[in-house]
């Protein structure tokens, strides 16, 4: 009788063992490991990459955190290890990649629908945190009118509508529905350093977001179409209310001018 051995299978290339590496750390209960590491050693790499990830995301996100206990914290962690694929592999790009995987992460919006509105706040104030200094502002005539300025936010500064009032919620404030009415919210940093926010209202928000479009226009100009989307009622009204608004914004470095 003809014995026929076949040929051993050829050793998994060098890419081959990565992924499969990388996919036990992120997945340790449903990947196996590879078969030359011991699993003492692999047990050491799964919970380290587990811890520095775990507690870059709770420094980013600490809201999101006190909300969670621990078992709840850890399943969110563990999922978006397992299920999210980050574009950038930059340990600064994390905080991001998280807010992406909250926004689609069914099992968690269906528990507290606000947390992935929670999860981009939380990520603005580190980007307002972390954005360049603004570059030094003209000087101002005294003569002249902040109006007659061209004005622009500061690189810190991020205006954005939520469904969900995000700057109130905590353990003790957790809406299960939105309000009838968006949040505005104005996220910056004030000449101190210090991260703050402003919440705006239908027309403050709408006010910069057209300063944001017409980089090239006068406040005066501006205002002066942001009265004319409203039929030019109460023009002289915008026009003064604005003014204030927009000399409390300069006073805390939220605008600079040119021009």
């Amino acid at each position: 009788m003809r014995v026929v051995t076949r040929p051993a299978p050829p050793p998994p290339t060098l890419a081959e063992l990565q992924r499969q590496f990388a996919a036990h750390i992120r997945d340790p209960d449903g990947q196996p490991p590879p078969d030359d590491v011991s699993p003492r050693r692999m047990q050491v790499y799964t919970e380290l990459f587990f811890r520095n990830i775990e507690q870059l995301l709770a420094n980013g996100f600490p809201v999101i955190r006190r909300l969670l206990d621990n078992d709840e914290w850890q399943g969110l962690v563990r999922g978006f290890m397992i299920r999210h694929r980050c574009r950038i592999p930059l340990f600064t790009r994390i905080g991001r990649e998280f807010v992406a995987f909250l926004a689609t992460d069914e099992a968690a919006l269906a528990a507290r629908p606000f947390l992935a509105e929670l999860a981009r706040h939380e990520q603005l104030e580190v980007e307002a945190a972390f954005a360049p200094d603004p570059e030094p502002t003209d000087a101002l005539d005294p003569g002249a009118e902040l109006l007659d300025r061209m004005l622009h936010l500061a690189p810190s500064a991020r205006v954005t509508e939520f469904l969900f009032p995000v700057h109130r919620i905590g353990p003790g404030f957790q809406p299960m529905t939105p309000p009838e009415l968006p949040t505005w919210l104005l996220v910056y940093r004030d000449p101190e350093d210090r991260v703050r926010f402003m919440e705006l209202n239908a027309f403050s928000y709408t006010l910069l977001h057209l300063l944001g479009q017409h980089p090239d226009e006068t406040a005066r100009s501006v205002l002066a179409a942001l009265a004319a989307a409203h039929g030019n009622v109460g023009v002289e009204e915008v026009r003064v209310s604005g003014s204030e608004f927009l000399k409390q914004l300069m006073a805390r470095g939220v605008l600079s001018t040119r021009g």
